[in-house]
């Protein structure tokens, strides 16, 4: 899967438009590689990941390590996605008994809740199919969490492409209370959930379509589907042109409405189809075509209201995402030299950018290769001071940077 490919791509780059006073602390110290990020309550932040073990780290506000842990199979395992709970802990998804290709394949999921102080308290395994990946949870407004991802309906082929979106609904100790699926003949996957004012869920992600004589996907749709909160599917609805997209991250935005975060390399997508006539696009099948982070608006009746692409001719991707009462600080990948990231003098970098909750570019960092190589997640301690992970050519690091970046002219 392209978006999954994206992955085990480094993400070139280290701050070149960053201001000295922009950048305040870094530390690259660690092995493997930093999924996603959570402040805690104290301004302290909890970093997870993994390579051969799961690698859960916890840092204060100048980038000390408070402590430390890794946890693990005898295979390859990965911590994907971590939240805070109310109490004050937190709680730790990912895959489990991984053997085979990393980070999302592997024989079962594991969730695990932790103290502040890294202390286990109590953990839960999920399985379903030859091979799984929850690698995302959503706390509940009601007391427990929706768990997302995808698993493999094969019965014996590894290679077997027939993956399913696979949600779960757990209780506060891990439970399972329901879980569906939802899917087609090629790769479905939720890769992000939020709960709607009236208690329902909103889920997002992509759809894969394969060509059946090539190994790369024909088509990929961002995939919306509404469910209420016993697991009913209410609708789903697919948004795309012609080449693929996937949606990465939802966020509700202050009118009610959401904004979808993700990649697309379709021509037509977020542009008039009356632009493409079938001959032009079979013309554009042939090639390989440029990709975009996009931004869909998605009103509170849950209808398109508009759709914004960034980047320039070459290859710009999604990577993460944190709201501000403003907007949205994103995390991107961009070959570009012209465009929405112009400004930046170098052939392969990392950028960091605000816009806000109308799409506009606020100010734009770049960052080059040659002291961070990729930036991965990212958290907000507050509405100017952000943590970053990364990664650099020896090892797997943490930086925060408070929010003065270059303005648009």
């Amino acid at each position: 899967m392209k978006l999954n490919i994206l992955f085990f791509i480094l993400l070139h780059g280290v701050i070149s438009s960053c201001t000295a006073q922009t950048l305040l602390w870094s530390n690259f110290s660690f092995k493997g590689d930093f999924h996603a990020v959570a402040p805690l309550h104290d301004s302290t932040c909890v970093l997870v990941g993994g390579g051969d073990d799961w690698l859960l780290v916890r840092v204060d506000k100048t980038g000390a390590i408070l402590w430390q842990k890794s946890m693990g199979t005898k295979g390859r395992d990965y911590a994907l996605d971590v939240i805070v709970d109310k109490d004050g802990g937190f709680l730790v998804l990912g895959s489990w008994e991984h053997n085979f290709d990393p980070p999302y394949r592997a024989s079962k999921s594991r969730l695990a809740k932790f103290d502040k102080n890294g202390e286990l308290i109590w953990e839960q395994i999920y399985s379903k199919g030859i091979f799984c990946g929850l690698s995302k949870i959503y706390e509940l407004k009601e007391k427990g969490y929706i768990l997302a991802g995808l698993f493999n309906s094969g019965t014996n082929d590894l290679e077997s492409r027939n993956y399913d979106a696979w949600i779960v609904r757990i209780d506060e100790h891990g439970k399972t209370l329901w879980e569906k699926t939802i899917g087609g003949s090629g790769t479905d996957k939720i890769t992000d959930v939020v709960q709607l004012a009236d208690g329902q869920l909103l889920l997002s992600g992509y759809s894969f379509i394969y060509d059946k004589e090539a190994e790369d996907e024909e088509n990929g749709q961002v995939i919306l589907a509404q469910l209420t909160l016993d697991g009913t599917l209410i609708g789903s609805k697919e948004i795309g042109g012609i080449g693929y997209e996937g949606a990465e991250k939802i966020v509700p935005s202050p009118d009610g409405g959401f904004l979808l975060f993700g990649t697309t390399d379709s021509p037509d997508f977020g542009k008039p189809k009356s632009r493409y006539d079938k001959e032009e696009e079979e013309e554009d099948n042939e090639d390989e075509w440029d990709e975009d982070l996009f931004v869909c608006k998605i009103s509170k009746q849950l209808k398109i209201e508009w759709i914004k692409r960034y980047g320039g001719t070459n290859t710009d991707s999604f990577w993460d995402c944190v709201a501000t009462k403003r907007g949205v600080v994103m995390l991107g990948y961009s070959t570009s030299r012209d465009g929405d990231f112009a400004k930046s003098a170098f052939n392969e970098y990392s950028v960091v950018f605000e816009i806000n909750w109308n799409g506009k570019t606020k100010w734009v960092n770049t960052f080059d290769r040659a002291t961070i190589s990729g930036v991965y997640s990212i958290g907000k301690i507050n509405e100017e001071y952000f943590i970053l992970t990364g990664k650099n050519e020896k090892a797997t690091g943490v930086f925060a940077f408070r929010k003065k970046g270059k303005r648009k002219k």
